[in-house]
């Protein structure tokens, strides 16, 4: 769980990158559509930017926490194969994300496109909370912005539900999106007073190159440690019944019970 973790928030650190790109315009729009009192005000829109990031990252988090709870009931707490399968997809997911951060592949994928169409339902409910003058309204559009597309958003998904519970699905989201957070609030301030970020094409590949480098070192160590808990509680659960069951047993002959099988018959 810990690999998983520290993978998670590397992701997002070394993803700021991309959300630069992806996020800037949403950024920008806060910022700048913020009431001139706002943004003239020391401080006032640092604690709005950070407001609606908390707010996007606890979307992440109830995304996970649904990932990862989805998980468990469709293939049980004890299914180590079926772990060891989201593991692999989410590894492949995220090698998808990293050649789509390069340019190496189109920038939308299936899920992407399928993504947009559920937020082209809900942005207007952000219009709605336009300008953000205050915190509520701040954590409330965060919320919202949690579900915009994003393929590493996407690919982290499978990874949280790897880990097998509500709760991993949720902290393994949660630390993605902290790693995402000192970019998110660069971008921010550098919205409000330069305009936005556009890193180049040459950062984008810099930054692919170190999501495939975490990638292959997570799913390296989650292979060298010879599977997850919940393979390891699958198998040990037998064995700890057994000296139970065999106590039982000798009990029964210290009180002079006989066996079940030799019970006599008529």
């Amino acid at each position: 769980m810990l690999t998983t973790l520290l993978l998670a928030a590397s992701t997002g650190f070394v993803s700021t990158l991309h959300c630069w790109g992806m996020c800037g315009g949403i950024v920008a729009a806060l910022a700048l559509g913020a009431p001139a009192t706002v943004r003239t005000r020391k401080g006032a829109l640092t604690g709005l930017a950070v407001a609606y990031n908390l707010g996007r990252i606890a979307s992440y988090a109830g995304l996970g926490a649904a990932a990862g709870l989805a998980a468990t009931s469709a293939v049980g707490a004890g299914n180590g194969i079926a772990y060891r399968v989201l593991q692999t997809c989410g590894f492949v997911a995220l090698l998808l994300a990293a050649l789509r951060l390069a340019g190496w592949l189109p920038r939308n994928g299936l899920l992407e496109r399928v993504g947009l169409r559920f937020w082209q339902r809900l942005a207007p409910l952000t219009r709605r909370l336009l300008p953000i003058d205050r915190a509520s309204r701040a954590v409330a559009a965060g919320l919202l912005w949690g579900f915009l597309p994003c393929g590493l958003v996407y690919a982290m998904l499978p990874v949280g539900a790897g880990t097998g519970s509500a709760a991993g699905g949720a902290l393994t989201m949660l630390a993605f999106g902290a790693g995402t957070l000192p970019g998110m609030l660069a971008a921010g301030v550098a919205a409000n007073r330069l305009g936005g970020l556009k890193p180049g094409p040459g950062l984008r590949r810099y930054a692919a190159t170190a999501l495939i480098a975490l990638a292959l070192a997570w799913y390296g160590l989650q292979w060298l440690a010879g599977g997850d808990a919940h393979s390891h509680a699958h198998h040990a659960a037998p064995a700890a019944a057994a000296p139970d069951a065999h106590h039982g047993h000798h009990g029964m002959e210290h009180h002079g019970h006989s066996p079940p099988d030799a019970v006599p018959t008529r």
